[in-house]
């Protein structure tokens, strides 16, 4: 690919990337204006960072020249990909693909294996989970033990932003202990590589079971959003606000009795105390929590205060981020799409849609709930996370 072509490339991708999924294609044709080429190659690379982010946006987009360049050498791999999605992927990703080919700043993941053994010996990487434009997660096992972990390593050539929340978010929340959040088991962030190990969950994100369209029913959706709400309060209650609280990072396990929701995905965190957690001088880890500058966020799930003014968020951003979740999980739709910009314009023209319109069988009492919990002023939602477990568990009380 000549540098002009590639320079238009990543323009474009970069703006795309900001877009919804349902907007990017009408976007993408706009601007390469008839170009075949450079229609495929963006369109290509989008889909590749939709799989891997979850459809995240970022203000601004930091980084997108390195992930651009990353997540072209993965575009091959996934499109020879043979394997399909299954709830194998553990609930770190999809099934591994080919080896992608190399490009600027790509490391193989024989290199990072290597790197990883070289600081954690003790961990024997079995298989690729999956591999994107700025992560790939390992399965492997600590020699001695029975009981395998994920392993996940930070791509070389993510911008410092990143990485600096990567690791940040992984150290502030290896001391929460709850169950209802997936367990940090040890962060490394060494000159040569940056990895993050926690438990390995044996189950898919919910939201690719919304995807597959098994929405749950309104009882089960309940019963998952008080299982999210309570890792949501342990977190606050060390004076951390996760800001990403969406499907793709709630990961759904069937325990034989029924469905168990845990929440990850840590690099959004923020400390809304200087102090740090549990009293602690607020030491390096967490002063990479304070300030590291634009929120990073999916428009869709993301509450008014986060998309206008990112400073002034606090726990109520995430009892939004959860009910969102709720009413996607109820009606299979969010209640509000598009761009940031669209996005805010639609939360303040009009309200979210009825969901039992969508969905007689949903009780009143947990419409409710849920369209308290997505009020556009935050003062109007529940006020913390147990005011919102509360609140869902009278939904369905137990005789």
């Amino acid at each position: 690919m000549d540098k002009k072509l590639w320079n238009q490339v990543e323009r474009i991708f970069t703006d795309a990337a900001v877009l919804e999924p349902e907007l990017r294609d009408d976007f993408v044709r706009s601007r390469s204006n008839g170009n075949r080429l450079l229609q495929d190659e963006v369109c290509s690379l989008l889909a590749c960072y939709s799989s891997d982010q979850g459809s995240t946006w970022t203000q601004p987009f930091d980084g997108a020249a390195a992930v651009v360049h990353s997540l072209v050498a993965d575009v091959k791999g996934l499109a020879n990909e043979q394997s399909p999605r299954t709830d194998d992927s553990c609930g770190h990703g999809e099934p591994p693909g080919e080896e992608p080919e190399s490009a600027p700043g790509h490391v193989s993941a024989d290199v990072l294996i290597e790197r990883l053994y070289a600081i954690a010996p003790e961990l024997l990487v079995k298989n690729v989970i999956r591999r994107g434009g700025t992560a790939t997660v390992f399965r492997a096992r600590r020699s001695g033990t029975e009981n395998d972990v994920a392993v996940k390593v930070l791509s070389a050539n993510v911008g410092d932003h990143m990485r600096q929340r990567f690791i940040a978010g992984a150290r502030a929340v290896r001391n929460v202990r709850s169950p209802s959040i997936v367990r940090i088991q040890g962060v490394v962030d060494s000159r040569d590589v940056q990895f993050v190990v926690m438990d390995l969950v044996d189950g898919a994100s919910m939201q690719q079971r919304l995807d597959r369209r098994q929405l749950p029913g309104p009882a089960s959706a309940v019963s998952l959003a008080i299982r999210v709400a309570k890792g949501l309060r342990d977190l606050h209650e060390q004076d951390l606000v996760h800001l990403d609280v969406k499907p793709a990072n709630i990961l759904v396990a069937n325990t034989g009795t029924g469905l168990v929701a845990q929440l990850g995905d840590f690099g959004t965190i923020k400390c809304l105390n200087r102090i740090g957690p549990r009293g602690a001088k607020l030491g390096e880890k967490y002063t990479a929590l304070a300030g590291l500058g634009p929120i990073v966020g999916t428009p869709a799930y993301m509450s008014p205060e986060q998309l206008l003014d990112p400073d002034s968020v606090d726990f109520r951003s995430d009892i939004f981020g959860l009910g969102v979740t709720l009413y996607h999980m109820l009606s299979g739709v969010v209640p509000y799409r598009g761009t940031p910009d669209t996005v805010i314009r639609r939360m303040k023209g009009a309200s979210p849609g009825s969901l039992r319109t969508v969905n007689p069988n949903i009780p009143e009492a947990v419409e409710n709930v849920c369209l308290k919990a997505i009020s556009f002023d935050p003062d109007r939602r529940q006020q913390t996370a147990t005011a919102l477990i509360e609140e869902l568990a009278e939904c369905y009380p137990r005789g």
